[in-house]
């Protein structure tokens, strides 16, 4: 965190674009790293489809930033243009591409030709191209020889830099250093562990060691998956910005907490009645606590109150499951399946509430995928343990998965048949493992129901 603080970069623009005085949000990608904060704001300059390299060769050395907009998808007209933008320029090149994959290989040609070259690189989608391109060829942008008002069209970004997070930076370094400090004053019991490690790979030996080792990687693959690609959707299917989903994400981690929550009751020695009344108020109350946070940061309440029917959705699923592992992995499995392919189908605003949905049947399964696949292994427990844990790499290979699909099927919508794959292969992964169980003798949905009780 110190390192970050002194030699980190962030880029994260917010991006505005001004047609004869209105701004408006606009959805840009910036490929630039920098070290301070600052607001750029140039005129757009559209490049010439017939562009010779004798028309570009004074194109901003005449004292004016401006943002180059070429639309020709053509690696040696970007070239071209990057090549011939000064370095002490403070605008940059917009490139557009009808997909995201193009976009990445345009900007990687860019990169390779010019190494050294730290001029800005933005790219867009076609449509946003052409709009910009009629405002700019809109009569009132026009001088009556035919010739544009540059000034008339801009394009202002707010680039950010490390300072935006130096100082949060510097507190959490300092807190971990305070907490290392106190662990290392504090009289901490001596940790022992009689138990002898086999030196052998034996936890392969047991079927429900391979299963679990599958479904933590599926799980957390799936678990990335729901949330990592929602801001992309909610641009490309509802035009929102992304700095107004943010109310949106929080629902999605809210619901991971939510359910969580939920599941630690039963850490305490609760009677039936008791238990059964806080699953429902324990909900209600972390429903609550996000109301509130979004509340003060002003965002839109209504959307946050759509999101209520879920918690009901949860609540009984819940009951149904009675705190048992197995029947919990195949209840929430399916209600997580159930609403993503809901969400497929709807492909309206109610899509963003299913596919939101996903945090809350994922809350719970990871210490039930857990449980289950350690039963019975005695020695082998820590071995199992191990393995179990370094299969959450799944969540940054099965990721990719999503945007290939995306990129094949250009629909933000099917690129969710990657977590709804995943929600069902759970929920067999549940109906699977209990019967693999019972022929060991162990019939942990019922050992997990008495002991909760």
């Amino acid at each position: 965190l110190l390192a970050f603080a002194v030699y980190g970069s962030i880029s994260g623009p917010s991006s505005f674009m001004e047609v004869n005085g209105v701004k408006k949000e606009f959805a840009v990608s910036v490929e630039r790293t920098t070290g301070k904060s600052e607001v750029i704001s140039a005129s757009i300059l559209p490049v010439p489809a017939s562009l010779l390299p004798t028309d570009y060769d004074l194109i901003g050395k005449d004292g004016h930033n401006y943002y180059h907009l070429s639309i020709n998808n053509s690696d040696a007209i970007n070239n071209l243009v990057y090549n011939s933008i000064p370095e002490n320029h403070t605008g940059g090149i917009i490139i557009s591409y009808s997909n995201d994959s193009l976009a990445s290989n345009a900007i990687a040609e860019l990169k390779k030709q010019f190494p050294e070259k730290r001029v800005p690189i933005i790219s867009i989608d076609t449509a946003k191209a052409y709009e910009i391109l009629r405002s700019i060829n809109s009569n009132k942008n026009t001088n009556p020889d035919g010739s544009i008002k540059l000034e008339n069209a801009k394009l202002e970004i707010k680039y950010y830099g490390v300072d935006k997070v130096l100082y949060p930076s510097l507190i959490l370094a300092v807190a971990f250093l305070l907490f290392a400090f106190i662990l290392g004053i504090s009289q901490l019991p001596t940790v022992s562990n009689s138990e002898k490690i086999s030196g052998d790979l034996g936890a392969f030996n047991h079927p429900q060691v391979l299963l679990g080792m599958l479904a933590i990687f599926i799980y957390v693959g799936t678990e990335v998956t729901t949330q990592s690609n929602l801001v992309e959707f909610m641009r490309k299917s509802f035009r929102l910005e992304p700095s107004h989903t943010s109310h949106f994400i929080s629902l999605y981690w809210g619901g991971l907490m939510i359910g969580r929550w939920v599941g630690a009751l039963t850490v305490f020695n609760m009677r039936s009645m008791t238990r059964k009344i806080m699953t429902v108020i324990v909900p209600l109350i972390a429903y609550s606590l996000i109301l509130f946070v979004n509340y003060l940061n002003g965002s839109p309440m209504n959307d946050i109150l759509k999101y209520f029917p879920l918690i009901g959705i949860l609540i009984i699923g819940f009951f149904l499951a009675a705190e048992k592992p197995g029947r919990t992995m195949i209840l929430f499995g399916l209600m997580g399946a159930g609403m993503i392919g809901l969400g497929i189908l709807l492909q309206n605003e109610w899509s963003i509430y299913c596919f939101l949905s996903g945090g809350l049947f994922c809350s719970v399964m990871w210490p039930c995928i857990f449980s289950l696949s350690i039963a019975g292994l005695g020695k082998y427990t820590p071995q199992a343990s191990s393995l179990l844990i370094m299969m959450i790499l799944g969540g940054g290979l099965i990721p990719p998965l999503q945007g290939r699909l995306m990129d094949i099927f250009h629909s933000t919508y099917l690129s969710y048949l990657v977590p709804l794959i995943g929600f069902l292969f759970l929920a067999w992964f549940g109906w699977k493992i209990r019967k693999v169980l019972l022929k060991q003798g162990i019939d942990y949905d019922k050992t997990a129901a008495t002991s909760a009780h």
